[in-house]
Parts: C-alpha cells; structure tokens; sequence
C-alpha cells in the first residue's frame, strides 16, 4: 500500500513541475517578443559593414550547416548594430552597401539598398558598352 502512495507523490510531483517548467518556459519568450513588438519602428541611413555566417551542426542529420546568419550595419548615429537576418536579405545584400535600414528592437524589418542598383546599372552598361 505504501508503494502505491509513492508512485502517486512522484507522479504528481513530476507532473507539477513540467507543467511548470512549460509555464516558465512559454512566458519568458511570449514576454520577450511582446516587449520588443512594442518598441518603435525606427529607420536610419546605414551602410553593410560586414556579413557574419556562423555554423555548426544540424541537429538531425548530423551534418555542417548554417545556422545564423549576422549583418553588422554601420548607421549614421554612429551606432554600429548588429542584426540576425533572414536568409533573403543575407543573398541581397553585399558588404559596402548602403540603404535605409528599418528595425524593431533586435528585427530587421527591411533594408532598402541606394547603391546596389546604381552598381548593376553600372555593370549592365560595362558589359554592353554602351
């Protein structure tokens, strides 16, 4: 009879504290985000200082891949700022761009290139001789 009223203890226990430990788990990242979508959108002149790609292991097939990829903008306050982007504005972006920057707390929300496509106007019309 005892073993049954330890096996019931344990059992709850247990189940307390995952529902617990989920609580804690699922507040502390809903709270986060919800702080960061009420901060300010804010958009600045800024220039791609450097492009960082870090790696490490994929957790289910064990091999190499990339799993953040960093954008450091140098913006005209004088901040530089460095951002986890997507990984379409990782391909569109080269280091020496510059553009208009838009983000919201740690999120890029857009970044507007001015000198990209003045530098493919200028490679159409080397390579047309025009």
């Amino acid at each position: 009879m005892v073993k049954y009223w330890l096996i019931i203890i344990f059992a709850s226990l247990y189940i307390v504290l995952a529902i617990g430990a989920m609580f804690y788990i699922i507040r502390r990242g809903l709270l986060t985000h919800l702080q960061h979508k009420r901060e300010d959108k804010t958009s600045l002149q800024a220039r791609v200082k450097d492009k960082i790609s870090r790696q490490g292991f994929h957790g289910v097939n064990w091999q190499i891949g990339t799993i953040q990829h960093l954008v450091v903008f140098e913006c005209d306050d004088g901040v530089e700022r460095t951002f986890d982007v997507s990984e379409s504005l990782w391909d569109t972006v080269d280091e020496g761009d510059t553009g208009v920057l838009t983000f919201q707390g740690p999120r890029v929300l857009d970044f507007n290139t001015t000198s990209h496509a003045s530098q493919a106007d200028a490679a159409y019309e080397r390579l047309t001789r025009r």
